[in-house]
């Protein structure tokens, strides 16, 4: 089974042949195929739409387009319900016309407002939990063990339980200068003055944070 179907600008004589996988689709699914038939299925929706005429479908309905190229005669009926079932071996005429003035936020406006709160509320769950599970998982090694966020210029803290934590440079001289100048993860003693560790820094640096989950921000909440 087959649609037949022509671009408006195309001479009336001109009609391509569309393969259909059962008897009948609705104007909405022909849209679709249509704009995969003619590679412009980027472009529909997002810029552009499309107008259907039916061949011989009577004289009932608005007129053909104004930019047909050669109807030669043709009776041309517009279909404007998205419903509309459209039947195999009907011929068609395809009339692409541009969408001015879209914007996305108008589409979510007119997407919100058909859909009820709880609807809305769902949709939007669904859609933060696909994106943070797209998120990494930032690695624990990089959280700072006082502040519990990204550290920023990490150090090595040189104990005599020799727990081996890295911490901020500012959180770990802050901690040392109101507590008991014991190390804040074990309580052991502080043997030596921490030491910076440039390879956790430059690890950090160079990482891309916005790709991973919520809480990586340098500094946050300090």
């Amino acid at each position: 089974m087959i649609l037949y179907y022509r671009l408006s600008s195309e001479h009336a004589g001109s009609y391509r042949q569309c393969p259909l996988g059962c008897s009948a689709l609705s104007l909405s699914e022909v849209k679709q195929l249509l704009s995969e038939r003619c590679d412009l299925a980027r472009e529909y929706r997002r810029k552009i739409d499309f107008r259907i005429f039916l061949v011989g479908g009577g004289s009932s309905g608005r007129g053909g387009p104004k930019n047909d190229g050669g109807a030669g005669g043709e009776d041309l009926t517009e279909v404007t319900d998205e419903n509309q079932m459209i039947h195999a071996y009907s011929k068609l005429v395809v009339q692409r016309i541009a969408i001015i003035g879209s914007h996305p936020g108008n589409v979510l406006h007119k997407a919100k407002s058909e859909l009820s709160q709880e609807e809305w509320k769902s949709s939007e769950e669904r859609k933060w939990l696909n994106q943070r599970k797209k998120k990494k998982r930032l690695p624990p090694e990089w959280l700072c063990g006082i502040c519990h966020h990204v550290m920023e210029q990490p150090v090595l803290i040189r104990c005599s339980g020799n727990c081996v934590q890295s911490a901020c440079a500012s959180c770990l001289e802050s901690r040392l200068k109101n507590g008991s100048g014991a190390c804040p993860f074990c309580k052991s003693k502080i043997v030596r003055q921490a030491i910076r560790n440039k390879r956790l820094e430059e690890i950090i640096r160079h990482a891309n944070l916005s790709e991973y989950e919520e809480g990586a921000q340098l500094g946050e909440d300090r």
